[in-house]
């Protein structure tokens, strides 16, 4: 590597450390508070409003860290309950049954009609002229 790549590769370091520096500074007005992190932890942000959040926290490394906390000391989502799934299991065959039961009912009960039909020689011996 060249000493202009080393000087230039080192310069473009200094300035990126600069500006990480300036970023990292105390908080402004436009840094998240607790009500806004827990708001968008929960989804209750409006659509604009979750978009200014994200955007904001993109470029602040405070805000970005806040979130991260915030993610991993949520508890995880709890599965439903045995109890729960036992009904749940058994809510689709009853369902079943009970709509076969009122199908069962609402239809009459016929009897198909069977009309008998002569043979065909029987026919053909009727029209023959005598």
């Amino acid at each position: 590597m060249s000493k202009a790549a080393r000087d230039r590769d080192s310069s473009i370091e200094r300035l990126l450390a600069r500006t990480l520096e300036a970023r990292a500074s105390a908080p402004t007005d436009a840094c998240l508070d607790a009500e806004t992190v827990a708001a968008y932890a929960d989804g209750a942000l409006a659509a604009g409003e979750r978009t200014a959040v994200e955007a904001h926290a993109a470029d602040c490394a405070r805000c970005q860290a806040l979130l991260a906390a915030m993610a991993t000391t949520a508890p995880p989502s709890a599965p439903p309950a045995p109890a729960r799934r036992l009904a749940l299991g058994w809510l689709i065959p009853l369902a079943a049954a009970a709509a076969a039961m009122a199908i069962w009912v609402a239809v009459p009960n016929q009897t198909p009609v069977v009309r008998e039909r002569p043979e065909p020689s029987a026919q053909i011996a009727e029209t023959k002229p005598s």
